[in-house]
């Protein structure tokens, strides 16, 4: 007998879905810029000890940008929050998939995978 199944509840798992991507994206990008300026910051600071390019007096602004830099990256765990919504995103979109082609794998099993894929990604790498 085919499990009960809703086209309301399938398009809430597949927005679900698509917005654990978004914030999957958001994270990935806010990684990548945040520890792309820390990086060439500290970059002009390396090379500023070698040849004075801003006055000793200033030297310690972008010192201090790039430290503040590497730990907002670090603190926020961008790269962590990225893996873990693609993780969920994943199993969530594997579960879509089977419900589409199983007829014995309806909203409840769609929601106890659900409930899997909201584990993972609550378990941050």
């Amino acid at each position: 007998m085919a499990a009960p199944k809703t086209p309301e509840f399938r398009k809430e798992m597949n927005d679900l879905m698509l917005s654990w991507r978004g914030w999957r994206t958001f994270h990935k990008n806010v990684y990548l810029i945040i520890g792309g300026l820390s990086s060439a910051i500290a970059t002009f600071v390396a090379a500023n000890s070698k040849q004075e390019i801003i006055s000793p007096d200033h030297a310690w602004i972008p010192a201090t940008i790039a430290a503040i830099l590497t730990f907002v990256i670090t603190a926020l765990g961008a790269q962590s929050e990225s893996k873990a919504f693609e993780t969920g995103a994943r199993l969530l979109e594997a579960a879509l998939i089977k419900f589409d082609s199983d007829p014995d794998f309806g909203d409840l099993e769609l929601g106890i995978a659900a409930t899997a894929a909201l584990s993972a990604l609550n378990r941050k790498s």
